[in-house]
């Protein structure tokens, strides 16, 4: 009796701390996902106004060249060079953060793993009933299910971003060399300029879009932690009443 005592006793403490470790890093995850949503939403709203800033440039940029005003063409695109520069900038900083991303969801996976392991474990050793192993079980697939895909995701957003930086600093590179004057080569810088400046604005666009799909991303994942937290919960409730 009081062998088989000890031995429930040394089970329920080394179940106790895999549990905790699997709830703190789950609480580690929410955390995190919370910072990337309140992150977000001030990104979409950055994002907003500077491409409504860059378009009004362009708006202005081209109306002074349809009037032929060269001094004011040379200003507005002094100022678009430098909106570029600092859209380059912030996307440099987002790259950054998404290859953040992709290794916090490869972290996720790996705790997922895990914590199959160790609920296969739980199960061989367990006097639960079978059908609350099963319960956890399919629990474990869905978890590791959608942190893959939230890492196919974070893995498709970074190279997404990737590419557009690129074309960002190209078509920077580009007009940056173009001289408007008032001689036909001028003209015609300008008007590439132009078509250019079009592109970029299109990447702004393309990378407004992305926010608002990462947003929506980050709240799916917070919704998925939730579920995983009151599992937790349900695990601990659990281990107290195999330990009565």
């Amino acid at each position: 009796m009081i062998k088989r005592f000890v031995v429930c006793l040394i089970a329920s403490l080394l179940l106790g701390s895999t549990v905790f470790a699997q709830v703190l890093q789950n609480t580690k995850e929410a955390i995190n996902n919370e910072a990337q949503i309140k992150a977000g939403k001030e990104q979409l709203k950055r994002d907003t106004k500077e491409k409504k800033a860059f378009s009004s440039l362009v708006a202005a940029y081209q109306k002074a060249g349809d009037a032929k005003e060269w001094d004011k063409m040379h200003q507005l695109k002094t100022m678009l060079e430098n909106e570029m520069r600092r859209e380059v900038e912030q996307s440099q900083q987002k790259l950054t953060q998404a290859q953040r991303e992709v290794q916090q969801s490869k972290q996720e996976i790996r705790s997922d793993r895990r914590e199959i392991r160790r609920n296969r474990r739980d199960s061989r050793n367990s006097t639960a009933d079978a059908k609350d192993d099963r319960r956890d079980a399919r629990r474990d697939r869905a978890n590791k299910r959608d942190d893959r895909r939230d890492k196919r995701d974070d893995q498709r957003d970074y190279a997404k971003l990737d590419t557009r930086l690129d074309a960002q600093q190209n078509i920077l590179s580009s007009v940056s060399t173009m001289a408007i004057h008032a001689d036909d080569s001028g003209w015609q810088n300008y008007l590439k300029s132009l078509e250019l400046l079009g592109q970029f604005e299109q990447t702004l666009e393309a990378d407004l879009v992305a926010t608002k799909t990462e947003l929506k991303e980050d709240k799916r994942e917070r919704r998925e932690d939730r579920r995983e937290r009151r599992d937790d919960r349900r695990e601990r409730r659990e281990g107290r009443t195999d330990m009565n």
